[in-house]
């Protein structure tokens, strides 16, 4: 297997190059239900846990579909319905004719924390639950959120590359769609992902939906990968299909170009990317008025992160940790968090060459 690749992109490439490819999050065959695994006791010393200097352990994890043999994303979505669909990339799974792969699907959880692998086509030879929009090219889903009873999607469009030493490769075209899948079914919808803002921002790397709107975090990648700059734009819940206004710093404009990077608490430039924008888990800062959190984790960092702050723009206080990571030779990376009925941190994370972690944290 190669070596992990940068901070830039931790995906998995074209299936036809898997020999050389980072082994990414889960699918498993769409009928297959596995029971999540909840301990009831803390961790015993020696677990991986929270930071206890914040007042954050762990209190559970859940297991995924046994046949999973790798996977990459697990971008939570909680549907009206009580379920969570959690949006994977890259994916390998088990099946009766041998390992089989996609580029994205859905780990379904219902309300018993039970999983199933939605994708397009089941079996030996699935397809990809999002079908590509161009030749040539594949989508990975980066975040969602609910609209008119459908299941919106946020994907960015990748290709095959030949890399300069001659090895197979992938990057990023700079287009990116918004794909509908009907709901309670998981299907797609009659119409094709519809193209939303082109260019270098990789916008709805994280959505929130606070009221009557929808913000969009774009991440924007510098240095390879070892500074991301995240921005921020808005529609009103229902407008999707509509203009988008984005943040230039001040307040809200119309002009894309005029979007400025967000920042933290001392004015300087947010550097860290926001993999997760959802309620703060911590009521004591709610009450004092941060009422947003935002998960964020430095490149190749020990540590998952929270950050604070009172508007969905920022300024995003100092970051805490939130999960020390157990084995940091292990590479672990694009964490996602959502916040179950009971207020718990269901926390998501990939790991090389294996399947995604799902841990309880509260």
């Amino acid at each position: 297997m190669s070596q992990p690749p940068s901070p830039a992109r931790r995906r998995l490439r074209p299936w036809n190059y898997l020999a050389a490819a980072l082994l990414v999050v889960a699918v498993s065959i769409p009928v297959v239900l596995v029971k999540a695994v909840l301990p009831a006791r803390a961790p015993a010393p020696g677990d991986d846990r929270a930071s206890g200097q914040h007042g954050f352990q762990v209190v559970g994890r859940l297991r995924g579909p046994g046949d999973l043999v790798a996977g990459d994303g697990t971008y939570p979505v909680p549907l009206p319905d009580g379920r969570t669909a959690w949006l994977l990339g890259d994916c390998r799974f088990r099946t009766a004719g041998g390992v089989a792969g996609v580029h994205n699907a859905i780990l379904l959880q219902d309300s018993r924390q039970r999983f199933r692998l939605v994708t397009g086509r089941a079996g030996a030879d699935a397809t990809d639950l999002v079908p590509r929009v161009r030749p040539n090219t594949w989508l990975w889903p980066s975040s969602g959120f609910v609209e008119h009873g459908r299941l919106m999607v946020f994907a960015e469009e990748f290709k095959a590359i030949l890399q300069a030493n001659g090895k197979p490769g992938f990057v990023a075209t700079n287009h990116r769609y918004l794909a509908g899948l009907a709901l309670p079914s998981l299907r797609p919808l009659p119409e094709p992902p519809r193209e939303v803002y082109g260019g270098p921002i990789a916008w709805g790397h994280a959505v929130l939906v606070s009221g009557s709107d929808v913000y969009v975090y774009g991440n924007l990648q510098q240095n390879h990968g070892w500074t991301n700059l995240t921005y921020l734009a808005r529609f009103p819940l229902g407008g999707s299909s509509g203009y988008w206004r984005f943040w230039d710093g001040r307040e809200f404009v119309t002009y894309a170009g005029f979007a400025a990077p967000l920042r933290g608490s001392d004015g300087a430039r947010l550097t860290t990317k926001l993999t997760s924008v959802l309620p703060n888990p911590d009521p004591q800062a709610t009450a004092a008025g941060a009422g947003l959190a935002a998960l964020t984790m430095q490149p190749f960092g020990a540590t998952f992160d929270l950050r604070t702050a009172t508007r969905p723009e920022g300024p995003w206080g100092a970051s805490r940790a939130l999960y020390r990571i157990p084995d940091p030779k292990r590479l672990a990376y694009l964490p996602r968090a959502r916040l179950d009925p009971d207020g718990a941190i269901q926390l998501a994370y990939s790991v090389w060459a294996s399947p995604p972690r799902f841990v309880l944290i509260r």
